[in-house]
């Protein structure tokens, strides 16, 4: 598995031959974040994609939310389970932990941080 790398502003990345390029867990890393931080309907050739963040986030509850996000990494290419998940928000800021099996380790652990 091979994607094209982005910088921490979510930027893609580019003149830096293969170092524009993430590939194993990392691309499978970097698609979970990405797909967290999809918004759903944002996605014109899948609507269905993406986390319904408007309905969740301060009236949905946890669980509904947590729910969400399982679902989204799950669905994620080469995302085989998933060992652990947790989400919390504290003055405007949204931070997710999990803890996933891909098809290259038994753990692999990601942090999401984000301001909302």
């Amino acid at each position: 598995m091979r994607v094209r790398a982005i910088t921490g502003d979510r930027e893609w990345t580019f003149g830096k031959g293969k170092q524009s390029y993430k590939v194993d867990e990392e691309a499978i890393a970097q698609n979970v974040q990405t797909r967290i931080m999809s918004f759903f309907g944002d996605c014109f050739f899948d609507l269905r994609a993406g986390i319904d963040w408007w309905n969740l986030l301060g009236v949905g509850t946890r669980e509904e939310l947590l729910k969400s996000i399982q679902s989204v990494i799950l669905n994620t290419n080469g995302v085989v389970g998933i060992n652990s998940v947790d989400v919390y928000t504290r003055d405007r800021v949204l931070n997710v932990t999990y803890d996933i099996r891909t098809i290259f380790s038994e753990s692999y652990q990601g942090n999401l941080t984000t301001n909302l």
